[in-house]
């Protein structure tokens, strides 16, 4: 949480990043977006066509848990899956497709 609040008092960051979801990892397909962080919360633009474009926008406090990684950070929302799953938060894990990492973040 004292992260976020240091998020949210700063200027926005944008990260060149990449998307892969659990059912797309299967089949090897990712979509390269742009993820910001600014004062309202965490947003993603998919910037390759397709057919449905993943457009996201979460304020910070619909984000349960923000884990950094070397090269990666996840967002675990408070939000269900599905209907049918019941307890397993929506997760959206971001990665970097060229050379950079996610520390400017770990200080903002």
């Amino acid at each position: 949480m004292i992260v976020l609040g240091m998020l949210a008092a700063a200027e926005p960051l944008r990260f060149d990043v990449r998307h892969v979801s659990p059912a797309r990892r299967m089949l090897g397909k990712t979509r390269v977006g742009t993820v910001s962080f600014g004062e309202e919360g965490m947003s993603f633009r998919e910037t390759e066509k397709s057919k449905k474009p993943l457009s996201l926008d979460v304020p910070y406090r619909e984000m349960q848990q923000v884990t950094l990684g070397g090269n990666s950070v996840c967002i675990r929302l408070y939000r269900d899956r599905s209907v049918w799953k019941l307890g397993a938060d929506e997760v959206y894990c971001f990665d970097r497709p060229k050379a950079g990492d996610f520390r400017a973040l770990d200080g903002w």
